[in-house]
């Protein structure tokens, strides 16, 4: 899908939990979800560019319930 660009960057916000994830594309102007089953060894996220892109910034909360 064609997505405008914010200042020459890319803006994703990604929600994972449990057994899901959300991608928020710029404020909102797409969203995508997913259903996951990441296995028992499954115990990180990692993020990547390739191209001429760099990882401008990157962030990770945890959430206790």
């Amino acid at each position: 899908m064609p997505v405008g660009l914010h200042e020459g960057c890319l803006e994703l916000r990604i929600f994972v939990d449990k057994s899901s994830v959300g991608i928020f594309i710029g404020d909102g102007e797409y969203v995508l979800t997913e259903r996951v089953y990441p296995g028992l060894e499954s115990l990180g996220i990692r993020a990547f560019a390739s191209g001429k892109c760099t990882i401008v910034s990157f962030q990770k909360w945890d959430i206790f319930i």
